[in-house]
């Protein structure tokens, strides 16, 4: 250490340390702004920033008691950058008296994890991100934060999470706010942040544009941590890159694996059974769910409906089924009352007394129509279905329909699973090890078939 060094320390200690009582004096802000007040003060406190050891929080100390007594605003660009160290996230801290308070009233843990990121210290847009998250945190999280030495330990997790809480979707926010696992429970939000930080973005867009309906059931932090939960193919399913950016993406993938395929989920269990009831309507414990996935030209016709959730089926007496056409043209009757699924922009539903009177009047086939016209298969169907569009050139995919996909592959993850190829059985699945293998099987499946057959 250097002769100015030694010297300047010691003159940093003797003022703000108390002697008797070796603590940092509980007015130091008030005694550094008296010291400097004289040219002699002045300038012996530009000698010990230049040349002491001084801490980030020290720095801070000495730009508060200059802010509390006028002085701040009075010094020249190079004088505070002397004070900051020409460290630029300082900078944008002391030159804001909102951003000082946020400071000031951050728990010391949190100010000493910032204090050691060289990002946050040099990176005025990266300070004033970080302060500008926990500002706008709940006050309980603030404090859990604090207290979670797992979530400090770590280098740059702290900027890391604040800067991503800061560009959350304010209704995502809003409902994480009034979560009691964010709020209350340990590592749950530092858990959250992070669980969204690495989501991709397209799925981010998805998950908040339907976060209300998914936090009343999940809860606002489950909701967000599902995510990690999810298999490999199942993330790929919602958020695959390979050709184009957002909803699209997912869009792709979808073509590119299930195209014109059925798969069959049985999902045999009570579980199941709870969690898909909730847009399947009432169904048995056992129940056979097929996922059609046709490729969709644009849409032709009046889009009746708007696209979204819609229940069928729901009209009063013995007349009830109805019809759906889909823009893609495919039809179909679903098969039991207040049916509610997913369908795309432009659905056509024709009303139960309209399908009765349709159904006797062609099921014989006319007009060159024969009676195996695929029209007059799917209004035999009996099978409850879930259709799921993935138009080829609209971008603007349902994105409820992929939310209730991840909510099908997160079940079919958990519990043992028929997977049916063009009506052959390929497999059972017990874990997430064999549902990834088994989709993985389906896809080569689908190449062979495109050279010949089922093989």
């Amino acid at each position: 250490m250097s002769d100015d060094a030694k010297k300047a320390n010691d003159a940093w200690n003797s003022m703000i340390f108390d002697p008797k009582t070796g603590e940092i004096k509980t007015n130091a802000p008030e005694v550094i702004a008296e010291a400097v007040k004289s040219k002699e003060g002045w300038d012996n406190m530009q000698f010990i920033l230049k040349n002491a050891n001084l801490t980030t929080n020290a720095r801070f100390t000495v730009a508060e008691a200059l802010i509390a007594s006028g002085q701040w605003d009075q010094l020249s660009p190079e004088q505070k950058n002397l004070v900051v160290n020409n460290q630029q996230g300082l900078l944008a801290i002391a030159d804001s008296r909102q951003n000082m308070k946020i400071w000031n009233e951050m728990p010391d843990s949190v100010k000493k994890i910032l204090g050691d990121n060289k990002d946050f210290l040099q990176n005025k847009e990266t300070a004033q991100q970080a302060l500008t998250g926990w500002n706008t945190l709940p006050a309980q999280t603030k404090k859990l934060l604090g207290d979670d030495t797992d979530f400090l330990s770590k280098k740059g997790n702290a900027t890391q999470a604040l800067n991503t809480w800061n560009s959350m979707p304010e209704n995502v926010k809003k409902l994480l706010g009034n979560d009691t696992d964010f709020q209350n429970k340990k590592g749950a939000a530092a858990s959250a942040l992070k669980a969204w930080d690495a989501m991709p973005e397209n799925v981010k867009k998805m998950l908040a544009n339907n976060f209300d309906v998914l936090a009343k059931k999940e809860g606002a932090t489950n909701a967000i941590l599902q995510w990690n939960n999810l298999p490999a193919d199942a993330k790929k399913l919602l958020a695959s890159n390979q050709t184009a950016s957002g909803v699209n993406s997912a869009n792709s993938w979808i073509q590119n694996n299930f195209l014109g395929k059925t798969v069959d989920l049985n999902a045999n269990d009570s579980g199941a059974r709870k969690t898909l009831s909730g847009f399947l309507g009432d169904i048995p414990t056992s129940k056979t769910i097929d996922l059609i996935i046709n490729k969709t030209n644009n849409a032709q016709g009046t889009p009746y409906h708007p696209g979204g959730l819609a229940m069928v089926n729901d009209q009063k007496g013995p007349t009830y089924k109805e019809l759906i056409s889909l823009p893609n043209g495919v039809s179909f009757i679903p098969e039991g009352r207040d049916v509610t699924m997913p369908l795309p922009k432009g659905t056509k539903i024709l009303k139960a007394s309209k399908t009765a009177q349709l159904i006797p009047k062609y099921a014989d086939g006319t007009g060159g129509i024969p009676a195996n016209a695929k029209i007059f298969r799917d209004m035999r169907a009996v099978q409850q279905q879930l259709v799921v569009s993935a138009p080829a050139a609209d971008n603007s995919i349902n994105e409820g329909t992929l939310n209730h996909i991840l909510e099908t592959l997160k079940i079919i993850s958990q519990k043992e699973t028929a997977f049916y190829f063009d009506g052959k059985l390929i497999g059972r699945s017990k874990n997430r090890q064999d549902v990834q293998r088994l989709m993985e099987e389906m896809y080569t499946q689908q190449i062979k078939n495109q050279r010949g057959g089922f093989q």
